[in-house]
This record gives C-alpha cells, sequence and structure tokens, in this order.
C-alpha cells in the first residue's frame, strides 16, 4: 500500500513540474518561446504561487490526475530483472577480477624477470671490471719489463759502444 501511495505522490510531482513548465511557457514572452521553460528564472515567490495554484486545481478536481502508474513507469517490470541485472554485472566483475589478477602476475612474472637480468648483468660487469683491473695491472708489469728491458738493452749497447771505443783508441795509439 505504501509503494501506491508512494507512486501516487510521485506522479503528482511530476505532474505538478509538467504543469508549472507548461504554464511558465505560456507567460513566456515571444521572443523568448525557444527557450526552455527549466531555463526560465523563476523567483520562490512566483514558485509558490504556481504551486498553490496547482495545489487549489487539484483540489477543485478541475485538473485531471493521470493513473499513478502511467505517470510514473517502473524500471522493473518482473522481479527477476534486478537479479538477472545483478547476475550480469556479478559476472562482468568476475571477468574483470581475474582480467586483473592476470594482469597482476603477469607484471610480478615481469619483475621477477627484471631482477634476474639485472642481477645477470651486475655480475657480468663485475666480471668485466675484474678482468679490465687484471689487464691494467698485467699491462703495468709489461710496461715495466719492456722498460726495464730497453734499459738492460741501453746498458749493453752503452757498454759495447764504450768497448768498441777503447779498442779503436787502442787501436788508434798502436798505430
Amino acid at each position: 500500500m505504501a509503494s501506491k501511495e508512494w507512486l501516487a505522490q510521485q506522479s503528482l510531482e511530476i505532474m505538478k513540474k509538467k504543469w508549472i513548465e507548461k504554464k511558465l511557457a505560456s507567460e513566456m514572452p515571444e521572443h523568448d518561446k525557444n527557450k526552455k521553460a527549466k531555463e526560465h528564472e523563476l523567483s520562490e515567490e512566483k514558485r509558490a504561487k504556481l504551486e498553490e495554484e496547482f495545489a487549489k486545481l487539484i483540489k477543485d478536481n478541475t485538473v485531471p490526475i493521470e493513473d499513478p502508474e502511467k505517470a510514473f513507469q517502473l524500471y522493473f517490470e518482473r522481479p527477476e530483472q534486478l537479479i538477472e541485472i545483478f547476475t550480469s554485472l556479478e559476472e562482468q566483475n568476475l571477468m574483470l577480477i581475474q582480467k586483473n589478477q592476470g594482469l597482476l602476475k603477469e607484471i610480478e612474472d615481469k619483475r621477477a624477470s627484471y631482477k634476474l637480468t639485472k642481477a645477470h648483468i651486475e655480475k657480468r660487469y663485475d666480471e668485466l671490471y675484474e678482468n679490465e683491473q687484471r689487464l691494467t695491472e698485467k699491462t703495468k708489469e709489461e710496461e715495466k719489463r719492456v722498460s726495464e728491458q730497453i734499459s738492460i738493452q741501453e746498458s749493453k749497447e752503452d757498454e759495447d759502444i764504450a768497448k768498441s771505443f777503447v779498442e779503436f783508441k787502442t787501436m788508434v795509439l798502436m798505430i
């Protein structure tokens, strides 16, 4: 019973709104007819006056009241419709949740792969850095050895030159 009263009240509100809009549209100046009645500014005083006038017409039965069930259509015609809509939405949500879980798993896999790749690259970098340090040390050792060999060679050449010079001097002195 309460739902029928509510429907009647809603129907009455809709009728009042439509009646006020029609009344305002009929009172609008000719150049404003293109505008919607909703856009026409309505003062509180004017609204109250129109609502009183509508209430009086309803009381006097001069405005025909529509059947509440026709004036205010229900969205659901069968009780099963709401369950069907909820079931459909629940299925959609389940699919979205599963898709989201799949994406989260994929993200976790990519992160793990990234961490492994990063660790491998860092390990390889460390190995290459160590190899570079060893090669640098070996290069320095070889340069030192070569410079020692050059200096030994130079000192031998200096000795040979000195010997040759002494021999040459002795030869020259003998002559």
